[in-house]
């Protein structure tokens, strides 16, 4: 997967959204995350992912999303629609409470 720009020129930012990934979990102690839903780059599981056709192939996770994913992989992510109820909220607090480094 490749995270690529819509516009001409198309630019690659792949290598750019996973160093960034990177130094963003080197420089910040976390215990959970909120993510934009359907975002390209923060998106889980619920991105349109296209191919060179310019088709949408399938649905998937963002690439910070991915590489913080695996970086951290018990880390509490949870996308920001998802939050639609005071309890929804709570789950997430308590997950992250949890949550060792």
């Amino acid at each position: 997967m490749h995270l690529l720009t819509c516009n001409q020129p198309i630019i690659d930012l792949t290598e750019k959204m996973i160093a960034y990934a990177h130094a963003f979990l080197k420089n910040h102690k976390i215990s959970g995350i909120i993510l934009k839903d359907k975002s390209p780059s923060c998106g889980v599981g619920n991105c349109k992912q296209w191919n060179e056709a310019g088709e949408v192939q399938h649905h998937g996770t963002g690439v910070f999303a991915a590489t913080v994913r695996k970086l951290k992989p018990g880390l509490p992510m949870l996308q920001s629609n998802v939050v639609t109820q005071a309890s929804d909220l709570d789950d997430f607090i308590q997950k992250v409470d949890g949550y060792e480094y």
